[in-house]
C-alpha cells in the first residue's frame, strides 16, 4: 500500500483577511477618526450604562431599591444589603466595558500620536481619547489605583 501526501506550503499560509490588528489600525487620518468613534462605543454600551447602577448609586445610598418587597430583590437587593458576591448579575459585563473602553482609549493615545496628519485634528482625537479614559477610570471605582 502506497500513501502520498503532499501540501502546498504557499497555499496553507494566507494572512487572515478582513481583521483589524493594532499592527495595521490605526494607520491613517480616516482611521484616526474610527479608531476614536471607537472609544466613544464603550460609553454608548448598554452594559457600561447599567453596571454601575447597583455599586454607583444602590450601595452609596444615591438611590433606593424600595417599591415592592420581592421587585428587582434578587438583582439590587444584595447590593442594598451589601451581600453581594462576584456572580452577581451584571457586574463582571460592566468591569469587561470599562477595561475595554481604557484600551481602546490607549490605542487612540498610542497610535494615532504618531500618524502623519492634520495636526490640530490629530491633537483632537488623542484629547478626546484622553478624557474619554479618565471617564472610565472615574466611573470604575478604584480601577487601576492598585487598591
Amino acid at each position: 500500500m502506497f500513501i502520498l501526501i503532499v501540501g502546498c506550503k504557499d497555499y496553507l499560509q494566507i494572512d487572515p483577511q478582513g481583521a483589524l490588528t493594532q499592527a495595521s489600525f490605526p494607520t491613517s487620518s480616516s482611521d484616526a477618526l474610527q479608531a476614536t468613534n471607537a472609544v466613544y462605543a464603550g460609553v454608548r454600551n448598554w452594559y457600561y450604562n447599567s453596571g454601575g447602577y447597583p455599586i454607583l448609586d444602590i450601595m452609596s445610598d444615591d438611590a433606593y431599591k424600595g417599591s415592592n418587597t420581592n421587585d428587582q430583590l434578587t438583582t439590587v437587593g444584595a447590593y442594598d444589603n451589601f451581600t453581594f458576591n462576584t456572580t452577581g448579575d451584571g457586574l463582571d459585563r460592566w468591569w469587561a466595558t470599562l477595561y475595554q473602553g481604557i484600551k481602546w482609549a490607549n490605542v487612540v493615545v498610542e497610535k494615532v500620536s504618531v500618524i502623519p496628519m492634520d495636526t490640530i485634528l490629530r491633537n483632537r482625537y488623542v484629547g478626546e481619547a484622553r478624557f474619554l479614559r479618565g471617564l472610565f477610570y472615574f466611573d470604575g471605582p478604584r480601577l487601576g489605583r492598585g487598591t
